[in-house]
């Protein structure tokens, strides 16, 4: 679902920015509002980094597509939307500065989908209802609401075919959607069952354990493209998929100087690794936990709770 450089027009790029930023400054807000200590950021910062692993393994779920966890859902679930909204956004920086997973200059985008739109759909629901079919129904109808806003988001700059890039879209995040829907009910119960068994020591090590298996797992990501790229591969919007923007000029340029940003980071972290599967997670891991670490508490304003938070990987 990381939308590329090349998928979006000037004009959304800045838009989607601006929207990001006005949605992640939101959050933050009611995150001050509502109160988080060093222990809760702790737990919230060991589960962002799980995401991030997470994300890195694709599953078969069609043919010709796969799917990997989100994780929006699962982080607005257990420590609340608005901690998870900012949690999420330091998941995206980090796979699209490390990873090379999506475009910089469609960071905006990829913020607004994958951390605002699921973390807003579990707000709305979880203020009615906290039953598990309440986690379900949020969690598949974010997926599905993130596929909507990529279609839009991406309209101006498909060509002919844009009803069947839209259905096919729309119809392989219906599965997609069933997949997160499934992984964060089960991890959601796994937590609260960790939690619940003398506490924070119990739930700690689960969190390990689980971290451990899933970076032991990464190799094995299925190489077939995810439910985004498939539906442009195969409805003639592969040029959805460039990571370079077609044109440098005009309002181009801003987002020109990103991707070169963007290529001069992945570059050397890929140069660092050696492009080996298992020393890449483990850096962009670690790299998540420190950008988490740093960034977060401050958008807090919380410049104590910055002073005594570690590192928690």
């Amino acid at each position: 679902m990381h939308l590329a450089n090349s998928a979006l027009s000037p004009e959304c790029i800045a838009m989607t920015w601006a929207g990001a930023a006005a949605g992640v400054s939101l959050a933050a807000s009611y995150a001050r509002k509502s109160g988080v200590n060093s222990a809760q950021f702790a737990t919230a910062s060991k589960l962002t980094v799980l995401v991030l692993a997470a994300q890195m393994i694709n599953v078969p779920v069609l043919d010709g597509a796969s799917t990997h966890l989100i994780g929006g859902a699962l982080l607005a679930w257990y420590l609340g939307p608005s901690l998870a909204a900012l949690c999420m956004t330091s998941v995206l920086v980090v796979q699209t500065m490390i990873l090379g997973d999506g475009g910089l200059a469609a960071l905006g985008a990829n913020v607004i989908n994958m951390a605002l739109i699921p973390c807003l759909v579990v707000s709305l629901i979880s203020s009615r209802s906290k039953s598990y079919s309440a986690v379900v129904w949020s969690t598949w109808l974010g997926i599905f609401a993130a596929a909507g806003g990529l279609v839009l988001q991406t309209i101006s700059m498909t060509s002919s075919g844009t009803g069947d890039f839209a259905f096919r879209i729309l119809t392989n995040h219906v599965w997609a959607g069933l997949f997160e829907a499934t992984v964060t009910l089960a991890a959601l119960a796994a937590l609260r069952v960790a939690a619940d068994v003398q506490a924070k020591g119990r739930l700690d090590q689960t969190m390990l354990a689980a971290l451990f298996a899933l970076i032991l797992v990464v190799p094995f990501s299925s190489a077939i493209p995810d439910g985004y790229e498939s539906a442009a591969a195969t409805t003639g919007q592969a040029h959805l998929l460039h990571p370079y923007l077609e044109s440098t000029e005009g309002m181009f340029s801003a987002g020109h100087f990103l991707q070169e940003i963007q290529h001069i980071c992945v570059s050397a972290v890929s140069y660092i690794s050696a492009d080996n599967s298992l020393v890449l997670a483990v850096l962009a891991i670690y790299l998540c936990s420190v950008c988490n670490n740093f960034v977060v508490p401050r958008l807090l304003g919380r410049s104590r709770l910055a002073a005594s938070i570690k590192t928690s990987v």
